[in-house]
């Protein structure tokens, strides 16, 4: 009878435990970026030039994300004072492992979806993603100059399964970050923990009025599989939440929220500064300065005469 017991016990517990393995395996969840942190080049920028900033950060595997591989990641950026968001671009390390990135532009939650025609935009992305920059920001928001979502994708291809590309092996930093040693060791990232997930490229102006700093806003998410851009906002913390399609989050896979330590914070954006010059000023002649060239070239003139006058008179005396 005890044995019968047991025996009915451990199958309840197996039972459990392949339950427990199936859930997980249906409802994944993305890794996070810890300790983001921004490393820009130039990191002081000239009117009429651009910067090439890294975004780097740790890999957070703390969500219990399965295998530590990402489908991608989507950053919801804007700029402050004059600068402007031009191009985002993959970690050249990744570049045969299908990834790739696109620039979108912000738009309204009734506006979904993605217009650009991108080959292997995963189709989850394309017909549902939402730029919502202000829905991000703290209570308090700092005013944008430039905004928009820097999408970080597996290529979709039509009858061919891929593999998630975005995983710590793929987005080492050997390499690609070459020269920026310094850089690294004051960002407060591990190097052997780093990732590297690409580049956001600004420009400044030729015509730039502020002497000064402008700062580089960045909210980033991991995306954990393929079917998840179509569900988006469904954060590993609030299950809850419903998706830019409108179905509820318990459903699907979720996306992980990056967490910073040493930047200047917006609601979920994180904010990096760069150094701004300002456009030298021309130094045009006023009125006043004209006046008193006048009047310059006039005593010149007076004093030529009166000299030229003086020795006439010696040379008539002789």
């Amino acid at each position: 009878m005890r044995k019968t017991k047991k025996l009915l016990l451990l199958s309840v517990l197996l039972v459990s435990v392949f339950c427990f393995i199936g859930k997980v395996g249906a409802l994944g969840m993305a890794w996070g970026i810890s300790k983001g942190s921004l490393i820009c080049d130039p990191v002081i920028m000239s009117p009429e030039s651009t910067s090439n900033c890294y975004y780097i950060g740790e890999q957070n595997l703390d969500t219990a994300a399965s295998d530590g591989k990402n489908a991608g990641f989507y950053l919801v950026l804007y700029t402050t004072q004059n600068l402007v968001l031009k191009d985002v671009s993959i970690n050249s390390n990744m570049k045969n492992k299908n990834a790739a990135a696109i620039l979108v532009d912000e738009h309204s939650g009734n506006d979904k979806g993605i217009k650009q025609n991108v080959t292997g935009l995963p189709k989850g992305a394309k017909d549902h993603f939402t730029c919502n920059v202000a829905a991000h920001q703290g209570s308090k928001p700092k005013s944008r100059n430039s905004s928009g979502c820097g999408i970080f994708y597996t290529k979709e291809i039509e009858g061919q399964t891929i593999e998630d590309a975005y995983s710590k092996d793929n987005m080492g930093a050997y390499g690609y970050l070459s020269n920026h040693e310094q850089q690294i060791a004051t960002s407060g990232v591990t190097p052997s923990k780093m990732v590297a997930l690409g580049t956001i490229q600004v420009e400044l102006p030729k015509k730039n009025n502020i002497e000064g700093c402008g700062e580089i806003c960045i909210a980033a998410f991991g995306v954990a599989d393929q079917s998840d851009w179509g569900a988006g906002n469904c954060l590993n913390d609030s299950s809850s939440a419903t998706g830019w399609n409108g179905q509820t989050c318990d459903k699907v896979n979720t996306t992980a929220k990056a967490e910073t330590v040493s930047a200047i914070t917006d609601g979920d954006f994180a904010c990096y500064e760069l150094s701004l010059k300002a456009t030298t000023p021309q130094n045009t002649p006023t009125g006043a300065f004209v006046s008193y060239a006048i009047l310059a070239a006039g005593a010149l003139i007076a004093i030529s005469a009166v000299t030229i006058a003086k020795k006439h008179n010696r040379l008539q005396k002789i």
